[in-house]
């Protein structure tokens, strides 16, 4: 959109913005019990715990889940969480840039441009 002003135009006009949203959910994850349990000789270690309360109960962004909410299962026994039944924090992104060109000549220009990424 055009003033009747050419100078204005000059000054104000031909400028670019643009911006870029991501969003994401968090990654999926499960909480694993210490040690062998079950005792079925597995030897990646990766025995889930039972779940007894909410995990996101009181969470904050220090401390994410409620770790009073798990429990050790019984000897020889499976945990019942289910596998990567909790996601981390959801990731956001912005990015933004802002330009414009100045020509000088028919040859020449020159180009501002600022970018932000957050």
């Amino acid at each position: 959109m055009a003033s009747d002003n050419r100078a204005l135009d000059a000054l104000v006009g031909g400028w670019q913005l643009n911006a870029l949203v991501s969003l994401s959910s968090g990654t999926p994850y499960d909480v694993q019990a210490p040690f062998q349990i079950a005792n079925t000789n597995n030897i990646s270690g990766a025995l889930r715990p039972n779940v007894v309360g909410d995990p996101h109960a009181g969470a904050t962004k220090l401390q994410p889940i409620n770790v009073n909410a798990f429990a050790l299962p019984v000897p020889y026994t499976f945990g019942d969480m289910g596998r990567n039944s909790l996601r981390s924090d959801w990731r956001k992104n912005l990015d933004v840039s802002l330009f414009r060109s100045f020509p000088f000549s028919e040859s020449k220009r020159l180009e501002f441009r600022a970018e932000a990424l957050i």
